[in-house]
């Protein structure tokens, strides 16, 4: 990754952090959050089972594929390679990039279906959060029209989940029509092919043989009907669901009270930013300004909301040291090859040859 877009990113994100919370009195942010006391191992608690819940929602996909790897190895790879995407920038393409090794590693899968389940899991997350904007949008209209307002002056603004839900419902749909005709991994690889390097093109041979059963365990995927796969993304939007639910939790011991409809809403628009915005390690700073555009006001009001984004980021460093530590501890070599759980047909040798013509 460039380096130059790297120290961009970092330097956006604090900017965009000092600009939100200039006027704010750390002191006192510091003091709301340590008076949350032991309550605060407790606000754990939902964001465990949101991951547990899309957890379970990626084995569900892995089932699908026709494999079978456990819970709990599935969840170490789920936490270990989402460690990276708080503290780099574009955290999230190395988290993506690490995924495929971790499952090799850890749930003994083969790459093919490694890469066919992470296709899966990508297509999961899109649908189901197509499905949380558009509940946001419904149930908090009122919140994010007067968000808008405030911070921007536009308050037709509130109609841009709307937009965005049927976006990335479209953009799911077209991920699954591309996987479903059994060719998405062999147009990547050949795409991937035409940079000009002898060592890439040599390191991309290694994957010859993979790339075609890779395209066919996608196929057991994305060829299944509509509602079967809306039906396998279910429990990634009740994830979603909880992670709105912890952060109506966490204000409410905070002392600001808002809908739990009003928390769908925030959360919802903020987490769709910090998706879109890569280039900032974690969202830092774009999910902030978030934070404060609807939950800001007076001093009052944005010193509550810079305790609740304090909080929330020193849960989500506690994910992060929990993931690097899974990274480095207990790690067990990987099988020499794990076999593929789907394979092109053996040629028959008796066949007749075809005649090229021309």
């Amino acid at each position: 990754m460039n380096p130059i877009l790297r120290v961009v990113g970092v330097v956006a994100a604090f900017g965009l952090l000092a600009l939100t919370f200039r006027s704010v009195d750390v002191g006192g942010t510091v003091h709301l959050v340590g008076g949350l006391g032991p309550v605060a191992l407790l606000l754990l608690l939902p964001s465990v089972a949101a991951i547990s819940l899309e957890v379970f929602a990626w084995r569900r996909a892995f089932g699908a594929l026709g494999a079978r790897p456990g819970f709990g190895a599935t969840f170490r790879v789920r936490v270990a390679s989402e460690s990276l995407s708080p503290i780099l920038p574009f955290g999230a393409i190395w988290a993506e990039t690490l995924k495929p090794v971790l499952l090799v590693r850890h749930a003994h899968l083969s790459l093919s279906t490694s890469m066919a389940g992470i296709a899966a899991r990508k297509y999961l997350l899109l649908a189901s959060q197509a499905g949380y904007l558009f509940a946001g949008f419904w149930l908090g209209h009122r919140m994010l029209a007067d968000g808008f307002g405030r911070a921007v002056g536009l308050p037709s603004l509130a109609y841009f989940p709307l937009a965005a839900a049927f976006a990335l419902f479209v953009a799911s749909e077209a991920l699954a029509l591309s996987f479903a005709g059994g060719g998405a991994f062999r147009a990547i690889h050949a795409t991937l092919a035409r940079i000009p390097s002898r060592a890439w093109r040599t390191f991309l041979a290694r994957f010859d043989v993979d790339v075609h059963s890779m395209d066919g365990a996608a196929r057991s995927f994305f060829g299944k009907p509509l509602p079967t796969r809306l039906w396998l993304a279910a429990p990634c939007l009740l994830q979603w669901l909880v992670e709105a639910t912890e952060t109506w939790l966490i204000l409410i011991v905070l002392g600001r009270h808002v809908s739990w409809g009003d928390a769908v809403a925030i959360e919802s628009v903020v987490v769709l930013a910090r998706h879109i915005l890569v280039l900032l390690p974690g969202g830092l700073g774009a999910q902030e300004l978030g934070y404060a555009a609807f939950l800001g006001g007076d001093a009052h009001a944005l010193a509550i909301c810079a305790a609740f984004v304090l909080a929330k980021r020193l849960r989500e460093l506690c994910w992060v040291v929990v993931g690097y530590a899974l990274l480095h501890v207990g790690a067990r070599p990987a099988p020499a090859r794990a076999p593929a759980l789907w394979t092109e047909p053996e040629p028959n040798p008796t066949a007749p040859r075809p005649v090229v013509v021309g």
